[in-house]
């Protein structure tokens, strides 16, 4: 250890005594207040110790670790000659306590940073007095800068070579399991392609990552055959393309030890994207979840339903459900296998796809076959996901709430898991919880999915902001979601634009039930009264707006 690290005052054990979900909303908020004094380098100070507190590394937080991850300095580092931490430091102190005397007063989390330590703590903050000001009615900045962090990743599904569907599932299995124990190292922001891709056969894996932004671009193969499994792992830097890793493994056909690989892969990706302040020490194979699956073919099931999720092509639906419903009489204690034949059976609810839409019992079968995933591994956060939508479904709010933080808590950083509870936080009419969730969930994702976006471009509505509702529900559209063009249509209405509002409208159109009845639509999703409502009214204008005189 260097000198100047023993100098460094030590650090208590962090406080955290509220849920990392709430703590990671806190922060968004916080960031996205005109209002907070900071400037850009301690706004990276402050979002850089709350992410490692919350993954367990406040031990780390010392001078040294901070100079070099947030002010760019190297291993030559003194505190003793250069006072940049400690200085920058204490001037956060005064960012964080002229916020909450002021925009913050009424936040349900304060966020401090006691003297002689670089551990934040996090604590529940009581009711502002009546009159006390609040700039919580400006809106976070969605579409704004995204906070600084490490490199972004593009993980794309690993190509079968041998061109079976089995080796497709698997590589996509493998791709989907990589980027969730990726998620665990809190400064990557990580996203996938869409699973419908193959791999590097149907593109260039760096044309592909150069496309979304990223940074680097992991891709691979999978060979199955008599022998057992063999994968290629490669990790690519762009644009220059060059190889920053590469490594070849080969496993027998084991689920179980294709699982333990995977959190190898994602280890060692994580070590040759240099990450700083130690954040690959902690490793992610203790935090992998080992499967209670005998055969590759119950793996591919559940892997073929994670694809189906992607898009819900409606003539493989009854197709995937058999195969998941084989997979659990063969493999009763896969837990992962439970949980997505409920998911599976809540969309058939939500979504008509075996009947009318909203049937009770489609919803019922979900909660039975979602709660017996949780009892068979009750931290899986694939099951406790799935068990949430479940309770959303059926009206259970609180308890669906409950089951999302419980899913947050085990990875703060899944933005999957953030944009549910921001979602579901926004459609029950809590906005000012939720669109700071959905901030951080788009915040941590290259290509959001168009859902991410829809509560945002209906809380600018409320607020009357058309233009930034136009924005957002134009990101939105790029998915080619119907939801996306009700508020295209609503926005551009609201913006007096006939000509887009009418191109919105027609292509509403091609997507039923929702352009009969928007209000019935989201209803059945958990809306209020308020919001069903007042996206009638504003379908209504955009209908009245293209109507011949």
């Amino acid at each position: 250890m260097r000198q100047s690290d023993r100098r460094d005052a030590p650090d208590p054990t962090a406080s955290v005594d509220v849920p990392p979900g709430e703590v990671v909303a806190e922060t968004n908020r916080i960031l996205a207040s005109g209002r907070f004094p900071a400037s850009e380098r301690r706004r990276t100070f402050l979002r850089f110790i709350v992410d490692e507190t919350l993954a367990g590394r406040a031990g780390r937080l010392k001078g040294f670790a901070i100079a070099l991850a947030v002010f760019g300095r190297d291993d030559t580092f003194d505190s003793q000659l250069d006072p940049v931490v400690r200085l920058e430091a204490r001037r956060l102190r005064r960012d964080l306590d002229s916020y909450y005397a002021n925009a913050g007063r009424n936040d349900p989390v304060r966020i401090s940073i006691p003297k002689g330590t670089y551990v934040p703590t996090f604590l529940r903050q009581g009711p502002a007095k009546e009159g006390a000001s609040d700039d919580r009615a400006v809106p976070p900045q969605p579409l704004g800068r995204p906070a600084p962090r490490g490199p972004s990743v593009l993980v794309m599904p690993f190509d079968g070579l041998d061109g079976t569907e089995s080796s497709r599932y698997i590589g996509l299995g493998i791709s989907q399991d990589l980027i969730g124990n990726l998620f665990r190292f809190p400064s990557l922001q990580v996203q996938a392609m869409p699973p419908t891709t193959t791999g590097p056969a149907s593109g260039n894996p760096a044309e592909a990552g150069g496309g979304l932004g990223a940074d680097y671009v992991v891709f691979g193969s999978v060979r199955l055959d008599s022998a057992g499994l063999r994968i290629v792992a490669h990790l690519q830097k762009i644009p220059s393309g060059r190889i920053a890793w590469t490594r070849t493994y080969s496993r027998p056909a084991d689920p179980k030890i294709l699982v333990q690989t995977q959190a190898e892969v994602a280890s060692e990706i994580a070590t040759a994207l240099g990450q700083p302040y130690g954040a690959v020490l902690g490793g992610v194979g203790g935090n992998s979840f080992v499967p209670a699956v005998s055969s590759m073919k119950s793996y591919i099931c559940v892997m073929r339903a994670y694809g189906f999720r992607w898009n819900f092509p409606l003539d493989e639906f009854a197709s995937v459900v058999r195969g998941l419903e084989e997979a659990v009489r063969n493999d009763p204690d896969y837990a992962d296998a439970w949980a997505m034949l409920g998911w599976l059976h809540i969309d058939s609810g939500r979504l008509g796809l075996s009947g009318d839409a909203g049937r009770p019992s489609d919803y019922q079968r979900g909660l039975d076959e979602t709660s017996h995933a949780v009892a068979l591994e009750p931290n899986n956060p694939l099951a406790l996901k799935a068990l949430a939508a479940a309770h959303h479904y059926m009206g259970r709010y609180d308890e669906s709430e409950r089951l999302t933080r419980l899913a947050l808590e085990i990875n703060p950083y899944d933005p999957e898991a953030l944009a549910q509870l921001g979602w579901r936080l926004a459609v029950r009419g809590r906005f000012e919880e939720g669109i700071p969730l959905l901030t951080a969930a788009i915040d941590r994702t290259l290509n959001p999915p168009s859902w991410y976006f829809h509560l945002v471009a209906i809380d600018l509505y409320r607020r009357n902001d058309y233009r930034r509702m136009l924005q957002v529900a134009e990101r939105s559209a790029l998915g080619d979601v119907g939801f996306s063009f009700l508020l295209l249509a609503i926005a551009h209405a609201c913006l007096g634009n006939r000509a887009e509002t009418r191109k919105a409208l027609d292509a509403l159109a091609r997507h039923q039930p929702l352009a009969d009845d928007p209000a019935d639509y989201i209803r059945r999703h958990g809306a209020t009264e308020e919001i069903a409502e007042s996206l009638s009214k504003g379908l209504e204008l955009a209908r009245t707006l293209v109507s011949p005189p």
